[in-house]
C-alpha cells in the first residue's frame, strides 16, 4: 500500500554507506513518510484521482476555486468526490466501487490482497489463486490488518492455507472482517488439534517449519 515502507523493509537492514544508492533511497523514503499527511491509505489500483483546476494558479499555494485538487474515486463512470464522504467510508467506497466495475457480467469478483488486483470470474479466480500457490507466494502473516482506515491484509486461516487437499481459492480465502476471521480461525484450529488425537506436542501448520508446541 505504501511503496516507501516496502522499500525501507529492505534498505534499512542493508550494510551500506549513507551516500550509497541504498542509503540515499532510505533517506528519501523516510523523508517522504515524514511529509505524508494522508489519513487514508489505498492500494495502488485504488488510489484516488485529483481534480484538475481550470484556473492557472500562478504560484498561489492554495487555490480559492471550490473542489480544486479534490480527491475523486478512480473508477470509470464514478468520480465521486471522496472528501464529501466521512473519512471512514472513503476506502470502502473505492474498494466496493472497483469490485462492482470489474465484476461486469461475471457472477463472482474478488480482490487479491497478495498482488492487490481484482479478479472476475470463478474460473479466473481459481487459476489466479493456483498461481500464487504454485509460486509459493503464501502470505507470511495471516492476521487481519487495517492501516489508515483501509484493509491492508485480509485475514487468512493458517490451517486452511497449508491444507493441500483444499482448492486454492479456499486455501487463500481472505476474511475482510476481523470478527469472522477470528471465529473461523479459532474453530478451524480447534478441529485440527482434535483430529491429531492425544499428543503432547502440536507441530506448526507450516510444512517448512519444524517447531512444535506443547499441548495444554
Amino acid at each position: 500500500m505504501m511503496p516507501e515502507r516496502e522499500r525501507l523493509s529492505n534498505t534499512l537492514f542493508c550494510v551500506a554507506p549513507l551516500r550509497s544508492p541504498e542509503g540515499i533511497s532510505a533517506v528519501k523514503d523516510l523523508i517522504s513518510l515524514l511529509k505524508n499527511s494522508c489519513r487514508v491509505a489505498y492500494q495502488p489500483l485504488l488510489r484516488p484521482l485529483r481534480s484538475k483546476c481550470s484556473v492557472p494558479h500562478r504560484g498561489v499555494e492554495r487555490c480559492s476555486v471550490p473542489h480544486c485538487g479534490a480527491e475523486r474515486c478512480p473508477v470509470p463512470h464514478c468520480g465521486v468526490e471522496l472528501e464529501r464522504m466521512h473519512i471512514d467510508r472513503r476506502w470502502r467506497h473505492v474498494f466496493e466501487c472497483s469490485l462492482a466495475y470489474h465484476k461486469g457480467e461475471h457472477k463472482l469478483v474478488d480482490f487479491c490482497f497478495i498482488c492487490n488486483n481484482p479478479v472476475a470470474g470463478q474460473k479466473a479466480w481459481e487459476i489466479h489463486c493456483q498461481g500464487h500457490v504454485a509460486r509459493h507466494e503464501l502470505p507470511l502473516r495471516c492476521d487481519f490488518v487495517k492501516f489508515r482506515r483501509a484493509i491492508a491484509c485480509a485475514g487468512r486461516c493458517m490451517t486452511c492455507m497449508h491444507d493441500t487437499r483444499l482448492p486454492a481459492t479456499r486455501r487463500l480465502y481472505g476474511f475482510k472482517k476481523q470478527a469472522s476471521w477470528e471465529k473461523h480461525v479459532n474453530e478451524c484450529f480447534l478441529f485440527h488439534v482434535n483430529n491429531l488425537g492425544k499428543t503432547d506436542m502440536i507441530p506448526c501448520l507450516d510444512p517448512e517449519c519444524f517447531i512444535a508446541y506443547e499441548s495444554d
